[in-house]
């Protein structure tokens, strides 16, 4: 810790600025993880006269941190391993996650989902634009739309009329829908 703050102040005095995150022992032994920054002050000549540290605890930071690293962690291992079609799409009905499952039932890669609408992606679902509109609903109620059926092609099996039920829900954070 102590060559690595001494390496930043170099860096600082050479004119720049650095930032990174450190355990730090504090007295009586225990340890504090800090976000430390230190960062060069010219004069009006552009002349390095001082280097300005500053350090912020970090501890609350940290433990966020690692709640969102578990919580993609199961979401990425729920994607990974239903044995159903599994997207979320954002308010603007793009897709912005899709699982394995429902890339191998459309015929397309999980890449060729991402930032594209269903009517973009399959235009041959029968009806797409009453579905869009109902999908739009939706967003705007929060009530969930459960046993959809919806017929048409995919490019995995193309001019091959099949037909899924599909259920709907809105996604929230707080009292906001963000997708379904």
């Amino acid at each position: 810790v102590q060559a690595r703050c001494q390496a930043a102040c170099e860096a600082a005095a050479r004119g720049e600025s650095v930032r990174f995150d450190v355990p730090v022992r504090m007295a009586g032994g225990s340890v504090m993880p800090i976000d430390f920054q230190i960062a060069p002050l010219r004069d009006a000549g552009g002349r390095i006269t001082h280097l300005i540290p500053s350090a912020v605890e970090i501890t609350a930071r940290q433990r966020t941190e690692a709640s969102l690293r578990e919580a993609n962690a199961l979401l990425d291992a729920i994607f990974a391993t239903a044995p159903i079609g599994l997207a979320f799409w954002d308010r603007d009905l793009r897709f912005m996650r899709v699982n394995e499952r429902l890339a191998e039932m459309n015929g397309l890669p999980v890449a060729a989902h991402l930032g594209k609408r269903p009517d973009e992606l399959l235009p041959d679902l029968a009806d797409v634009p009453a579905l869009m509109q109902r999908w739009r609903e939706l967003l705007r109620t929060g009530r969930p739309m459960l046993g959809v059926e919806i017929v048409g092609s995919t490019p995995a099996r193309p001019g091959e009329l099949r037909s899924w039920n599909e259920d709907f829900f809105p996604v929230r954070i707080g009292d906001q829908i963000v997708g379904l």
